[in-house]
Order: structure tokens, then sequence, then C-alpha cells
């Protein structure tokens, strides 16, 4: 199946192939081989040459600060990369007995928090002076990601056609879809009052930010109490850190599947952070940010359902019942600083 990409690391062949449950965004591989075990990663989610070449440059910064992270295997000419037609695949060294952090239960998990949360700080801190040449992904954080609600989209992202807006051709088929109809002019108004707010904090100093610092990206060996690495660096670029930092707490305090947050351990995790690097948070930051990387998602599910593909697996429902939430809960998000 991939012998055709790993002839190119001089890995001529190949003995099994086991596809790894691992993954929402791409594809991962345990591959055995004559030369032993290694971890194929298949990149589902479209890069340029330049935004890759910035995650490995990233990465190889981070290698040389001695931060924990795992480096891709170079190919015989010398390449982290292999293109073939739309796809890019990363191969690197296969390490047994590895966990990820949130399959930790109970005291285990307790451990591992302080060390798990000092890892983010350390990123930050570690990636202060980081420069490269190569281009930085930009998505993650446009404006036009979540004002597409009520303007017509004409980046053509994953689509060759401009994508008018969702509020105008939203429909009322299922319930959600009813709801989000009856509640689309107070969605407009919402949204644009996190743009406004959104857009002023963005004329600060931007640094490199992790943006997907979730307990599945960071990975313990054996029973250590250390992190042994931090995972998938596809979405970063430059960015406010406040930013990062607020989106790994909804990682770390989300219940109900997503579709609420506990307030307690999202201060808790901001709170630990500031333990290990010293940041303050503006007033209405925990607030409108955490609504920016929620009402994002819920934008962009939308987006998917109706104009790119009817069978995206991933449903609006819990970004919009955690819309509400943040909502319900402003004057608590609003003491988090």
């Amino acid at each position: 199946m991939f012998e055709h990409i790993l002839k190119k690391y001089g890995i001529n062949q190949i003995k099994k192939t086991e596809k790894l449950n691992i993954t929402r965004v791409n594809e991962a591989y345990k591959i055995k081989t004559e030369k032993g075990n290694f971890f194929l990663k298949k990149n589902l989610f479209p890069l340029t040459k330049k935004q890759l070449n910035f995650k490995f440059d990233l990465m190889l910064h981070l290698d040389q600060k001695k931060f924990p992270v795992i480096l891709p295997i170079k190919t015989k000419k010398g390449d982290s990369f292999v293109k073939l037609k739309t796809r890019t695949y990363e191969v690197y060294p296969w390490i047994d007995n590895l966990k990820e952090y949130n399959t930790f239960k109970g005291q285990a998990y307790e451990k591992r928090y302080n060390q798990a949360v000092k890892l983010l700080a350390d990123f930050h801190k570690d990636t202060k002076n980081f420069k490269t040449k190569n281009t930085a992904h930009t998505e993650p954080t446009a404006l036009k990601d979540i004002t597409a609600f009520y303007e017509e989209d004409k980046r053509k992202k994953h689509t060759k056609k401009t994508i008018p807006p969702i509020m105008k051709i939203i429909t009322t088929k299922t319930e959600l879809d009813k709801k989000i109809h009856a509640y689309k002019d107070e969605l407009k108004q919402l949204i644009k009052e996190v743009a406004k707010y959104i857009k002023k904090r963005k004329k600060e100093k931007k640094r490199i930010v992790h943006y997907d610092f979730n307990p599945t990206n960071i990975v313990f060996k054996d029973n250590e109490k250390k992190p042994y690495a931090l995972l998938d660096f596809e979405f970063s670029h430059y960015d406010l850190i406040e930013l990062d930092i607020i989106k790994a707490a909804k990682f770390f305090s989300e219940t109900n599947s997503g579709k609420s947050i506990n307030i307690n351990k999202f201060k808790k995790f901001i709170n630990t952070y500031k333990k290990y690097n010293n940041i303050k948070l503006k007033k209405e930051d925990a607030y409108y940010m955490t609504l920016f990387i929620v009402l994002r998602r819920l934008i962009y599910t939308l987006q998917y359902r109706y104009f790119i593909n009817k069978k995206f697996k991933f449903s609006p429902e819990k970004d919009f019942k955690c819309t509400n939430y943040i909502i319900k809960n402003k004057n608590k998000f609003l003491k988090i600083k």
C-alpha cells in the first residue's frame, strides 16, 4: 500500500500495515518492515510545501532547545515529507509504550497535570525567538471563518465556489437547523461583537502558538510523569499566545462531549499555566476568545454540511450548545484573568 513512499526512505520491504485509530483529521499507520517499525502519517488536511517546512523548521528549533518532540525521518534526498498528487506523507520512528495524556484517569491523570500544562508554557518560552523563511499556516484565526455566517466566503478554501452566507440558506430540516434558524439574527450580532474584539486584540504583538494543545497531543512513555513529546504542529502559526492558552484551557475542561465547559477546570488550567509563564489575560479575553474558538468550528461545520461534504461526520450541535453555555455564563468567564 505504501511501498512507493517508503522506497524514498530506503525501506524496500513491508511486512505488515496497521491503520491506527488515533486521529480524526489525518490517517495514521504502523508499518512493520525489514528495517523495523515506523509510524506513517497521511495528511488529509491540505498544507503547502512552505507551510509543511514551517512546521518542520519549528520542530527542529524545539528539538535544539531540548523541548520534547519527535522529529520525522528524512528521505534519501533529505526531505521531511513525500508528496503524491494532492496528499503528503510523513514517516517517524515507531516508539513503543507511548500513552496519550487523556488515557490516564484519576490520580494518574492528576500526577501528570502540572507537567502537561507546563509543556505549553515551555513551548511559548522556547519559541520566543523562532525565525524561519517559510510561511506559517494562517487560517485558524481568520475572522472570515466566523463572519462567513452573514457574509459571502470568497476564499475558496475547501471548494472552488464562493460560499453564500450561512444564515441566508440554512434549512429547517432538522431540529438543530430549526434552532439555529430561529437564533440566526442573535447569532449574527454575537459574531459581529466577537469579531470586533478579536480584530482589536490582533493588532498586538504575535508569537508562535501551537493551537492544538489538547490531551491527545501530549504523550507519556511507560509510567513516566514528564511528557515524552508534544505532537501535531499543523496549526502552529503566529498569533496571540493568550488565544493559545484559552483554546488549551477549553480542551482541558470540556464536559458533556464538548457541549459545555467546567469553568473551575478552565480556571485551573490558566492558573497552573501562569505558574510557569507569567502572563496576564485581559478582562474580556476568556469570554470572547472562547466564543471565537467555538463559533469558528460551528460555522466551519455548517459550511461543510451545506456546501462541501454532506456526509461530514462532525456535527455543529455541540458547538451551538457550547456557544449558548458560554453566553449564559458570561459573568463567570469575565472574572477569569
